[in-house]
């Protein structure tokens, strides 16, 4: 009895001893096993821990092979009716418990069962077999409970030190994933390290990302690990059929993970039937939460049947979370990079010293570099134009002082070209430690000056016309004068020489009067208004408009005009602006380059309409242009002397008259171009009723009445006087007044058949006097007709459209004055209009 004793105790101890010395859980369980099996001299043992409701083997010792895998694991009420029994006989048993029979078959009829029972739950089983029947009673029951008990403690806290481990273990696999799947900020590879990372940490066979659209579940394949090309497809046909598997789905709609650790026990289903199919075991899905919103889901695939702990659970579950962070930052990065490449500005980033260390590819396209890598270590100073260097120095400086800078400046492109640009400039955030650098987005204002200098074009045009305006009406009066005594003188009788020289003096007072009347009708603004106009007498006004600049220049101007080529619809001013572009083109294309002194212009009648052809032998336009040349803002002259505009607008324009203009031209010096505008004939009915309009015009008038009382109103004295002895000569009885105030003293004291009235004039003008008559009385409608040098103005041309008054155009010929008076009385007569009666 005192030997068996002191065997208990040693037992004991080498229990006590070999378990406090060792940490890891199989080696207790293995030492402490074999430490029993020898001490109680018996042939086997085992340890089994729970697993769930389960018993697993965990360590054996002396055990057959074939007995071990029958004994591989007990359910809940096998291990329970063990430990009731304590001591089995597997004689007896053999139908009660499967493993009896192999156990006898073994040799080990006898069997000890006691429990492992930890401060808070049964943590398994221990088992000793002996091969003599009976080989056990009450005092091994006992002992083997006592070494339990000890044994159970050194299982708990091997445990604890496990779970310990596991979570560092956890912790660090975790923060390589963290690493791992932050490395980069490219959505696909982001994906990618998802799929990889998750398959790693879970020691999984394969694995696989998902989105979901909320619609409410509708996942697509993003990424996937360890996939094979035909599972892959499968899977995905499987996705977009929108058979989702129940696992996933459990997953998304209980918003947590969803473990399957043997898919031959999950009902039949497209997921178990197809990875069953595959050779895989096991599968977990893990959704992919963000703020309760289902964003996706983890998939992982084993080809072994597994034990899903707490540990691996919790770890996918914070690397799901960490991986919604890490895809936010990816498609957010991601959608702002496409937003920079996308944008039609430049955008730089320089550091302190002004060195570029980003630029997106608009600003590489803007200074003519092929990708923004090339401009990744230039200065930004090397750019500017060395006079605006001082002013863009002083801004940089600003902006790292922390201001918000805008300034404009001109950057020399890579081609050696400029480009005027406005700079936005402003100082970005600084993380700690980290030098400043300014974020500047560029933009090319190229047009915008463009814009600029068509405006102050065309406000230069405005204010040309206003000031042409102005002079014409000026010169027209004096012109007036000077061919009204001209024909007077000439008309009284003189020498033969005397009237040539009054011939000439008349012709060129002509001249100057057509020179004015061209500059009115380029310098008038209106509304487009197209009417039947002959193309030659265009061409020839045009030319006279020029002749002068042509001369001094140099260049001769040959016209060869066919006189039976068809009037065409057209706005007589638009259609001269096209002509005077193309002059001014070949004029100074020949003067410029100093190549060539011919312009010649032809036109010629086609069956579809007319041809205009201007041909100089200048230096011809470059191949190279050829096709923009009609571009808006394109030219090729110094910043400066054009706005690349004229054969723009003469586009315009001969497209909006249903016409076509071209170039031809072989680009060798002294052949020229040729500008070729084609243009469609007057409808038919329109050249009828223009044809009727001068047979009425050209009719001989008949002879008006005589001795008809007239009142002429001009602020002028030599044309008052002039038209006052023409109109008497003709029989008339004529006053005359000198303003509107005294015109109006002169109709109350008398009565008048007719009253010529100047439109421009100090004090009451020819419009006020208009309106205060026709006021006092209707009747003077008819019997106020205006003469006026001032058509150019806007408020006269306005005025006489909307009186619907009479208007004779200065200057004018003594002979117009007479049959202009004539045709009017006449009118009067056949509308049975009576004199005006004395008030």
């Amino acid at each position: 009895e005192l030997e068996r004793h002191s065997r208990e105790l040693a037992l004991l101890y080498e229990i006590i001893r070999s378990t406090n010395y060792h940490l890891s859980l199989q080696d207790i369980l293995t030492r402490a096993v074999q430490t029993l099996v020898a001490g109680m001299e018996v042939q086997a043992g085992a340890i089994y821990l729970r697993a769930g409701d389960e018993m697993l083997l965990s360590a054996v010792e002396g055990l057959p092979r074939p007995l071990q895998r029958q004994m591989e694991r007990f359910d809940h009420e096998q291990a329970r009716r063990l430990l009731e029994l304590q001591l089995v006989d597997a004689h007896q048993l053999a139908g009660t418990f499967p493993f009896c029979a192999g156990a006898v078959e073994a040799g080990l009829p006898a069997w000890l069962v006691v429990n492992l029972h930890t401060r808070e739950v049964q943590a398994g089983l221990l088992m000793l077999a002996a091969g003599e029947p009976a080989r056990f009673d009450a005092r091994d029951v006992d002992l083997v409970s006592r070494i339990a008990d000890y044994l159970a403690i050194a299982i708990e806290n091997a445990v604890l030190f496990e779970e310990m481990r596991r979570s560092l273990r956890r912790q660090q696999a975790l923060n390589w994933a963290s690493q791992t799947i932050n490395a980069s900020l490219e959505p696909e590879r982001v994906f990618s390290s998802i799929a990889h990372v998750a398959r790693e940490l879970a020691g999984a066979d394969a694995a696989a990302v998902f989105e979901n659209d909320d619609s409410p579940y509708h996942l697509t394949l993003l990424a996937e690990s360890g996939l094979s090309p035909s599972f892959r497809q499968s899977f995905i046909a499987l996705l977009a059929a929108g058979r989702l598997p129940d696992a996933v789905l459990e997953a998304l709609a209980a918003s947590e993970a969803a473990p399957l650790p043997r898919l031959d026990k999950e009902p039949a289903g497209p997921l178990v039937h197809l990875s069953l199919a595959e050779g895989y075991q096991a599968f977990l899905t893990v959704p992919l939460l963000q703020e309760g919103r289902k964003q996706g889901a983890v998939a992982l695939w084993w080809r072994e049947p597994q034990r899903f702990t707490m540990d691996l659970v919790t770890a996918l579950t914070t690397l799901a979370n960490q991986s919604i962070s890490a895809i936010q930052n990816a498609r957010l990065s991601s959608f702002n990079e496409r937003i920079i490449r996308s944008m039609d500005e430049g955008i730089l980033i320089e550091d302190a010293e002004g060195y570029i260390t980003f630029a997106n590819p608009r600003m590489a396209e803007m200074l003519g570099y092929r990708s923004p890598e090339e401009l990744i270590g230039q200065r930004i100073l090397s750019w500017i134009d060395t006079r605006d260097r001082f002013v863009a120095r002083l801004q940089h400086d600003a902006v790292l002082a922390g201001e918000r800078r805008r300034y404009e400046a001109t950057f020399q492109t890579k081609d050696g070209g400029t480009l005027p640009v406005l700079a936005s400039s402003i100082p970005l955030l600084q993380r700690p430690g980290q030098p400043p650098e300014i974020l500047t987005v560029v933009t090319d204002i190229s047009e915008l000056k463009r814009l600029q200098q068509q405006l102050i074009q065309s406000e230069k045009l405005a204010a040309l016309g206003g000031l042409v305006a102005g002079v014409a009406h000026e010169l027209n009066n004096p012109l007036t004068s000077i061919i009204g005594y001209a024909q007077l003188i000439k008309a009284g009788g003189v020498s033969a020489t005397a009237a040539e020289d009054l011939k000439r003096v008349i012709q060129q007072a002509q001249r100057a009067a057509d020179i004015v009347r061209n500059l009115l009708a380029f310098a008038r603004q209106e509304r487009p208004q197209r009417k039947l106009v002959d193309v030659n007498d265009i061409i020839e006004r045009t030319i006279a408009l020029r002749s002068y600049e042509l001369r001094v220049q140099n260049i001769q101007v040959e016209l060869d005009l066919d006189k039976g080529v068809p009037a065409t619809l057209a706005d007589p001013q638009q259609l001269q602006q096209v002509i005077l572009n193309l002059i001014l083109n070949a004029e100074q294309a020949m003067s410029k380059s100093g190549v060539g002194s011919r312009l010649t212009i032809r036109t010629r009648r086609t069956d579809a309409g007319v041809i205009v052809e201007v041909r100089d032998n200048g230096p011809g336009i470059p191949p190279a242009i050829m096709g923009r040349i009609f571009d808006p803002f394109f030219t090729t002259k110094e910043p400066g002397e054009g706005t690349g505009l004229g054969l723009s607008i003469c586009y315009g324009i001969v497209q909006e008259h249903g016409g076509r203009i071209w170039a031809e031209s072989e680009g060798i010096p002294g052949k020229g171009a040729a500008f070729f505008v084609h243009l469609p004939p007057a409808p038919p009915q329109s050249r009828i009723a223009a044809e009727e309009a001068q047979e009425q015009k050209s009719a001989p008038p008949t002879a008006g009445r005589r001795g008809s009382r007239i009142l002429i109103v001009d602020d002028e004295q030599d044309i008052v006087e002039i038209a006052a002895r023409v109109l008497a000569q003709q029989g008339h009885l004529v006053d005359v007044a000198r303003s509107g105030q005294e015109a109006m003293r002169c109709v109350e004291r008398r009565g008048y058949d007719l009253i010529v009235c100047d439109i421009k004039m100090p004090g009451m003008n020819g419009i006020s006097f208009w309106e205060e008559l026709t006021r006092r009385d209707p009747g003077w409608r008819k019997r106020i007709v205006f003469m006026t040098g001032d058509m150019a103005n806007e408020q006269t041309a306005g005025f006489l459209r909307e009186a619907g008054a009479p208007v004779l155009q200065k200057p004018f010929e003594l002979q117009r004055l007479n049959s202009w008076i004539q045709e009017m009385l006449q009118e009067q007569g056949k509308a049975g209009v009576k004199s005006h009666p004395k008030p």
